[in-house]
């Protein structure tokens, strides 16, 4: 009877591993499904707004656009100056970049994209052009917050 018992129980703990083992991969699948489906639709997001100036290989156009690739603002993590380039654009600003001029404008994003598409093309921006660093993910929460300070 107690041997009977003991067996119990230790299936129980077995199955028990087995069901938290399963949760663990299942999740850690679910995040790299999820971080995936963010950056096709970032590669998206870039194709249909942003390749025009900051052309397909994100070196965008001497004297033009601004380069992505290796950019000091990205680069510096800088959360909030990032978001408001996109949300607000640059329309008349004329503000130096990383301390390089453009002369053309970026256009505002903000009742344009999406929250989740924001932090979408710039999760593809950060891996495409600056996979060398190690760069923090901008979750659309952020981006939300910091377009509530815009308005």
């Amino acid at each position: 009877m107690i041997i009977k018992g003991i067996f119990i129980k230790f299936d129980m703990i077995k199955n028990k591993t087995l069901i938290f083992t399963f949760l663990i991969l299942n999740s850690f699948f679910l995040v790299n499904k999820s971080l995936s489906q963010n950056l096709e639709q970032g590669k998206i997001i870039f194709n249909n707004f942003c390749q025009t100036c900051h052309q397909s290989n994100g070196k965008g156009v001497p004297n033009m656009y601004p380069s992505l690739v290796k950019a000091p603002l990205l680069l510096r993590n800088n959360t909030t100056k990032i978001i408001d380039y996109i949300l607000k654009g640059s329309q008349g600003q004329k503000q130096a970049i990383d301390g390089e001029f453009f002369p053309n404008d970026m256009p505002a994003q903000k009742d344009v994209l999406t929250d989740q598409q924001i932090a979408d093309v710039l999760f593809f921006v950060q891996k495409q052009f600056n996979s060398s660093y190690n760069l923090k993910k901008i979750m659309p929460e952020t981006i939300q917050k910091r377009r509530k300070l815009i308005h």
